[in-house]
């Protein structure tokens, strides 16, 4: 290794995480951090005391670095993320990548048009160890053939969406802003793309508030060889934040409640559900998603635990899905990016 990346991180929300990921890396230095919030940059300081700080973006993006990891407002994703990119610096980017497709089909092209930029999302679920143990189980055949799965991103934070920065912006995505969790985690899971999309949306959580778009919505995803899947995105609905998830396959069936997690070896109602014990939320874990594209960069592995087809396929079922609520028909997936 040369020498150490140079990582600024703009917005300190979850953009915090991202801070400490880099800071604990022996292969990046945090070189420089941003928030609009006096209040956000007070008690950044007091954790990072000896990393500069910025009261802009533009001036962390003109600044010599290596990395930009921007967890700023949905909204402004595109135009510092273009930016990062034009000026040759590789991007770590929240999701959604962008909030309009338009914008997203010119980030994919913006990329290939500099093929030495490299790019990932902060996807999480993948280093959830119940999912990751679900997976290698997936993986292994021991399911026999999935053919259905559902997830639930059961927000349960409803002062999210009807107060601050999602409240006041000209759109708003429930699919964009929590589906693509779900969306990504499924995708992961089966090894699969889906083909098409339905969807239905609506706001009665947060009808009458400041919150103008939907705050529900649910996807009916069609994938190649008879896979289906079910994502739904429950803003303000009452229930704790959680990720629910059930996988159903022809020798076993995996579910993931708030109670916890289990398994169906059988449809004999005398045999007991066998207890999965892998660690859930597993937020210790977030930052090894940042450490494995620090990791590639520095070519320590050969791709991060999220690519850029993999950020941009979670993207393109999102717009799909998107398409498909306006138009009230299922739409096929248009991907951006190749798998």
């Amino acid at each position: 290794m040369n020498k150490r990346l140079q990582v600024g991180v703009i917005g300190l929300g979850i953009g915090m995480q991202h801070a400490r990921a880099v800071a604990a890396h022996p292969g990046a230095e945090l070189a420089m951090l941003c928030d609009l919030a006096p209040e956000k940059r007070a008690q950044a300081a007091a954790e990072f005391p000896d990393t500069p700080f910025v009261p802009n973006a533009e001036e962390l993006l003109a600044a010599d670095l290596d990395v930009v990891s921007i967890a700023s407002f949905d909204d402004a994703h595109y135009l510092q993320a273009r930016k990062t990119i034009e000026m040759g610096r590789h991007v770590y980017l929240e999701k959604p990548l962008c909030l309009r497709e338009s914008e997203t089909r010119e980030l994919a092209a913006l990329l290939r048009a500099h093929p030495d930029v490299r790019l990932s999302s902060n996807l999480v679920l993948r280093t959830c160890p119940r999912f990751v143990r679900l997976k290698q189980e997936m993986d292994a055949g021991a399911l026999g053939f999935v053919y259905h799965l559902e997830a639930d991103y059961l927000w349960g934070r409803l002062a999210k969406l009807t107060e601050g920065w999602r409240a006041e912006m000209e759109h708003y995505s429930i699919i964009l802003g929590a589906a693509v969790h779900m969306v990504d985690l499924a995708l992961w899971l089966t090894g699969q793309r889906p083909v098409s999309v339905a969807a239905l949306g609506s706001n009665f959580a947060t009808g009458g508030t400041r919150q103008r778009h939907n705050d529900f919505a649910v996807l009916l995803m069609r994938f190649p060889g008879g896979l289906s899947a079910k994502i739904a995105a429950h803003g303000g609905c009452t229930h704790p934040h959680f990720h629910r998830l059930a996988v159903y396959g022809t020798q076993k069936t995996f579910a993931g409640e708030l109670p916890g997690a289990y398994w169906l070896d059988s449809s004999d109602a005398t045999m007991p559900p066998r207890v999965e014990n892998a660690a859930y939320p597993g937020r210790e874990e977030r930052g090894q998603a940042l450490a494995s594209f620090i990791d590639t960069l520095n070519g320590v592995v050969s791709r991060p635990l999220v690519d850029e087809a993999a950020a941009f396929a979670a993207m393109s079922v999102c717009h799909a899905a998107e398409r498909a609520i306006e138009t009230g028909r299922e739409c096929a997936v248009d991907y951006f990016w190749d798998a």
